[in-house]
């Protein structure tokens, strides 16, 4: 469970004065226990982000593209991490809610992508990606997920070669690309 929130940046980054998260969170060992199973495993992931440079350099560049900064990120994650226990039941809802949200989210894609010359910026096009940005917000309930989350989603699309690969398999050569355009254009 812990690299799944490492991944998803639900633990702080730790940068160099110290790390951001609260002290009633990594004291309380029955919380971690119930929502990430292991102790260690937990200290293990905290050790990992304070002393690995390359993965501290890493989560710092993605929090400064998702956040907009260092300062903006450690505050989201201060007011994610607050409530600890509502925001892994919050993770665990996801978790327990991920079919439906699998099923609508490759309905809302397969039309998205049901004709590559659309224009990405056309009415119809964006009113689809509206959906699909509501739909993820309302999955995540709402978590201050960084002003640039949908653009780092996009660049995914864009420049991820895994991403790519198989978002062009499952929905015909240039899928990725344009996705990736559509949510750049993309204008709430």
């Amino acid at each position: 469970m812990w690299q799944i929130c490492q991944k998803r940046q639900f633990i702080p980054l730790l940068i160099e004065e110290g790390d951001f998260l609260p002290q009633d969170v990594k004291n309380n060992n029955d919380e971690i226990i119930k929502y990430g199973g292991e102790v260690d495993e937990f200290n293990k992931v905290l050790e990992t982000l304070k002393f690995d440079k390359s993965k501290k350099s890493e989560l710092a560049k993605m929090a400064i593209k998702q956040y907009g900064s260092i300062e903006k990120y450690t505050e989201a994650m201060k007011n994610n991490l607050s409530n600890f226990s509502e925001t892994m039941e919050t993770l665990n809802a996801m978790k327990d809610d991920i079919g439906s949200y699998v099923d609508k989210s490759t309905e809302l894609m397969a039309r998205l992508t049901s004709d590559l010359s659309k224009d990405v910026s056309s009415k119809e096009i964006q009113q689809i990606v509206d959906e699909l940005i509501n739909m993820g917000s309302e999955h995540t309930q709402n978590m201050d997920l960084g002003d640039g989350y949908w653009n780092l989603m996009a660049d995914g699309y864009l420049t991820n070669s895994a991403t790519i690969e198989v978002t062009d398999k499952k929905y015909g050569k240039g899928a990725s690309a344009f996705i990736g355009e559509a949510l750049k254009a993309y204008e709430p």
